[in-house]
């Protein structure tokens, strides 16, 4: 199961951490490593490139967790001059990425809500058009066939 090997993947880091590193909430987090939810390709890319495992089994559970290329390379990001601004610069755009996606959330909202009112304020038109058209329909008029009523209506046209 591909939460178990998340798990795996993240090894004896907190949850809390390990979600923050690839941008997603810790409850999430969970949802995927208990297999409730699966995590979008997006995540996986970032579960991948932090742990540097190998995306294929993560995916699918078969090859090696880590490519023998990767396990023998020193990490020297301390040596990288870069480095830090590269780091910061990722955890801005992590920051203005979940700004975003909140406000996304609340834009669907409003559009659901607006939806959800449109759609009753057709509702009511088609209401309101039932009611004219039978405010407009020809009334029955009642036919007499006494001369006296047709005598009558003469005199008073």
């Amino acid at each position: 199961m591909i939460g178990d090997r998340i798990k795996t993947a993240r090894g004896s880091e907190s949850r809390k951490s390990f979600a923050e590193k690839i941008g997603v909430h810790p409850m999430t987090l969970g949802k995927y490593e208990n297999g409730k939810v699966v995590p979008g390709g997006e995540v996986l890319a970032e579960i991948t490139k932090y742990t540097k495992c190998e995306a294929y089994w993560l995916l699918t559970g078969e090859s090696e967790m880590h490519s023998p290329a990767k396990t023998q390379q020193p990490e020297n990001t301390s040596q990288c001059p870069s480095c830090a601004d590269l780091q910061a610069e990722l955890a801005e755009e992590r920051t203005e990425r979940r700004i975003l996606a909140k406000e996304l959330r609340e834009i669907n909202a409003e559009n659901r809500t607006i939806l959800k009112e449109n759609g009753e304020l057709k509702e009511k038109i088609g209401e309101l058009k039932g009611e004219l058209k039978a405010r407009a329909a020809p009334k029955d008029i009642a036919i007499s066939d006494s001369p006296a009523d047709a005598a009558s209506s003469r005199k008073h046209a």
